[in-house]
């Protein structure tokens, strides 16, 4: 594994990546739940 020099920017972003990735997982996983709760409406 190389090493890789992080600047605060890239760190920020990177951040940001994971948490829009774990969003979307995680709406993704809950999609039919809402779909359902919707359609009771």
């Amino acid at each position: 594994m190389e090493t890789i020099n992080f600047t605060p920017k890239e760190l920020r972003k990177t951040m940001w990546t994971a948490a829009l990735i774990l969003l979307v997982l995680i709406l993704a996983w809950r999609l039919p739940e809402m779909i359902s709760a919707i359609k009771w409406w």
